[in-house]
């Protein structure tokens, strides 16, 4: 759901719009999408703050157009309580999730090195441009480690844009991948890196990379069942990861089998 569209909720359910129905789904999205009670918060208060406002400013005989202060102070109030029982509902499922998820919280990448992005060799060829896209990825990769990590997914994104050859392509998604990890964008990561694991002609190295990081950005989005096909991919290479792919296996089995 776009901003746009939570924000008309929001304004329906302040304005006493909303069925019983349509709360509850409504509190099913906070629940879903706890920044959308920053929202809420925010619109509220701000209801009240011009109320305030307006009660203050506006000449006595003006006074009658707006609600009363004691009815708005009630509206308020009924805001406030159904605010504190998304509130309680939210922290318990949050208890409830980590409670359940803790070992494998403890198991899951918090944030990916950027020297794990994949360069490539340039090299001369006979198709033009494509030596140039090698030089931009490179690039990004400089970027990246260097702390420009705008410039670098700009330089990634470009690269993609540019139609590369399908190894260029995957290495861009793979690097992409784990700039969207780290801004915490794992629904975009885990896009990037699925692209990665569809190319077979990269080194195993760079497709092992690209599962294992798949995993990872799935489990972030508790997408658990499809983590666990993407970890065990990246285990049955038996390079790199295989020691932390089995760890995480035996707790996604642990999380599963509840």
């Amino acid at each position: 759901m776009r901003d746009i569209e939570i924000l008309k909720e929001i304004d329906r359910y302040l304005n006493g719009e909303l069925t019983t129905q349509e709360i509850d789904q409504l509190w099913g999205k906070f629940i879903e999408h706890p920044e959308y009670l920053e929202l809420l918060k925010t619109e509220a208060h701000a209801r009240k703050y011009f109320q305030k406002k307006v009660n203050e400013d506006a000449p006595a005989k003006e006074q009658g157009f707006w609600p009363s202060p004691s009815n708005a102070v009630m509206a308020y109030k009924n805001w406030i309580y159904t605010l504190a029982a998304v509130l309680i509902i939210f922290v318990l499922f949050q208890l409830t999730t980590i409670h359940g998820n803790d070992g494998l919280q403890s198991e899951l990448l918090s944030s990916i090195s950027p020297q794990e992005m994949v360069t490539v060799e340039i090299y001369r060829t006979t198709e033009p441009g494509f030596e140039q896209l090698d030089v931009e990825i490179n690039k990004g990769y400089e970027a990246a480690v260097s702390g420009r990590l705008d410039e670098s997914m700009d330089l990634f994104s470009g690269v993609l844009n540019s139609n590369p050859r399908p190894d260029q392509k995957a290495i861009a998604n793979l690097n992409l991948g784990i700039l969207h990890f780290n801004n915490s964008e794992f629904e975009e990561a885990s896009a990037a890196f699925k692209t990665v694991t569809a190319e077979e002609n990269l080194s195993p190295f760079t497709l092992e990379k690209g599962w294992w990081y798949l995993g990872q950005s799935l489990a972030r989005q508790n997408n658990l069942a499809d983590a666990r096909q993407a970890v065990n991919t990246a285990f049955q290479f038996d390079g790199l990861f295989r020691q932390d792919a089995e760890q995480l296996l035996k707790k996604l089995d642990e999380v599963l089998d509840k």
